[in-house]
């Protein structure tokens, strides 16, 4: 099946989009002033904007997933019937309701096979805000209408903010910290008093071997299982104010070239990592037992590994050992939260 590319042109720049086999592509661009990508389309039905009205039983239906990609956006359309032959649906762009408005390019049509429950759609958006919040105006308003029948409805399409969020704790010693459990329990706490959303899901960005908890790796393969997921934008708050990309992940995570801005604003934090970004097992504070990472007894010589402010990958992870005690060269760190849902 004869493949096309869809080439979406804003300002000087231009992105080649993914294609879908067998369908016309047309570029709708909406232009307004501000930018969004980094962001996952969410569908909301059946309400547009207020309204209620009831969706053709020959339409795709409230079933639909939601896809977030570093690049574009796919959602599946989920039908709850399936067609004898093959149906042609019209997609266009109705209006859209948008605090910033980002270009997308969209199908001008689709093709459903017969016997097919599902097709996926695209939206492709540009440049980020690099923040991890989402801004409630963000709304697009599209129209899917059965080519063969007439029959439409108008799907509000609300724009979420893709981007993963990072902090820093305030400093502890490495007695202070109790465990991965109580640090990731300390995450979830400062993530709330700072209003981000899924706060639950934030996590402590450390090397973890424990035999009470799951070992952490955040230098393991970025993917849904992992610390660290495929694809993403980590981005943090400067402290003064300003968001800032701090590296995207791959699937070549992690990724051993320098990120684009560092993990802190200064100063060291505790990693448990060594500069390859493996989990450091010298390195993790570990209780008198070894078998709790960061629960030091007041007397351990265990040693911690902490990463610097820097933007080289190697640094990030590693650059010295702390005490894992108060005096005696222990220092008062913080560490990072990063989420990770």
């Amino acid at each position: 099946m004869k493949q096309k590319r869809i080439v979406l042109v804003q300002f000087w720049m231009v992105t080649t989009f993914l294609s879908f086999g067998c369908n016309k592509a047309n570029p709708i661009s909406l232009d307004a002033s501000g930018s969004a990508a980094g962001m996952l389309l969410g569908v909301e039905m059946p309400n547009i904007f207020g309204g209620s009205d009831s969706i053709p039983s020959d339409l795709p239906s409230n079933d639909i997933d939601v896809f977030y990609d570093a690049q574009n956006n796919y959602v599946n359309l989920t039908f709850s019937q399936s067609f004898t032959g093959t149906e042609r649906f019209i997609i266009s762009i109705e209006s859209y309701t948008t605090v910033s408005t980002p270009a997308i390019v969209s199908y001008n049509y689709f093709d459903l096979a017969a016997g097919d429950t599902q097709h996926q759609i695209g939206f492709a958006l540009e440049a980020d805000d690099d923040d991890c919040f989402d801004r409630a105006g963000d709304k697009i308003l599209a129209k899917i209408t059965r080519d063969s029948t007439g029959t439409s409805h108008t799907y509000s399409f609300s724009v979420k903010d893709g981007d993963y969020c990072m902090f820093e704790t305030e400093p502890k010693y490495a007695t202070e910290l109790n465990g991965i459990d109580n640090m990731d329990n300390h995450c979830v706490n400062l993530a709330r008093s700072k209003g981000f959303a899924g706060y639950t899901n934030y996590k402590a960005f450390v090397g973890v071997l424990s035999n009470t908890s799951a070992n952490r790796d955040p230098g393991e393969t970025a993917s849904d299982a992992a610390l660290m997921k495929n694809n993403k934008r980590y981005v943090r708050k400067n402290s003064d104010s300003v968001w800032t990309v701090v590296f995207i992940t791959d699937s070549s995570w992690p990724s051993y070239y320098n990120f684009y801005n560092p993990i802190l604003d200064s100063g060291n934090y505790w990693t448990g990592m060594n500069s390859g970004w493996s989990i450091m097992n010298a390195g993790l504070c570990m209780n008198d037992a070894g078998t709790e990472s960061w629960m030091p007894s007041t007397t351990s010589s265990a040693s911690g590994a902490v990463g610097t402010t820097s933007s080289s990958f190697a640094d990030t992870a590693y650059w010295t050992i702390n005490a894992c005690t108060q005096g005696a060269g222990g220092t008062a760190l913080p560490y990072v939260c990063v989420y990770s849902p």
